[in-house]
């Protein structure tokens, strides 16, 4: 189902995503199921590598155009150098962040994620996850942690 390539050979059997087939997930949706993904792929020659889990999540919501893409993290959301959280970023402030490392450690490959899923999908979140209920009251219209816009 995901085909990636070596993401360097210093990292071993670490992997980019390069492609992904949905046909399995849309099979398993259409029957009813929850299908759970484990961040692994087919690498040259037959290899597994093993990929970033919000890279393979961000590049299976797109494939399956999805409309909603959720990270759920242990930060309230993207937050700004004194620590707010930014409530709504487009594709170009996201990489200026990214680019001006104000966005740092664990929330780059989020936010890469997120920038990988928002030219495909229409509503991407950064959320805290440890805040009950956190996907229930986003879907029921609360404004929490952050959301990337494709413009």
């Amino acid at each position: 189902m995901v085909h990636a390539r070596r993401a360097s050979e210093r990292l071993g059997l670490v992997g980019e995503v390069e492609s992904i087939d949905p046909t399995l997930i849309e099979s398993l949706l259409a029957k009813g199921y929850l299908p759970i993904v484990a961040p692994l792929a087919c690498g040259p020659g037959g290899s597994y590598l093993n990929v970033n889990a919000n890279q393979v999540a961000a590049h299976l919501a797109g494939s399956l155009q999805a409309e909603l893409h959720v990270i759920l993290s242990d930060v309230a959301g993207v937050c700004r150098q004194d620590g707010s959280v930014i409530p709504t970023l487009t594709l170009p402030l996201a990489q200026q962040l990214l680019a001006q490392n104000i966005s740092h450690g664990g929330m780059i490959p989020k936010m890469n994620a997120c920038l990988a899923a928002a030219g495909n999908v229409s509503h991407v979140h950064i959320l805290d996850g440890r805040e009950p209920h956190v996907i229930l009251r986003l879907l029921a219209g609360e404004c929490l942690g952050t959301r990337i816009l494709p413009r």
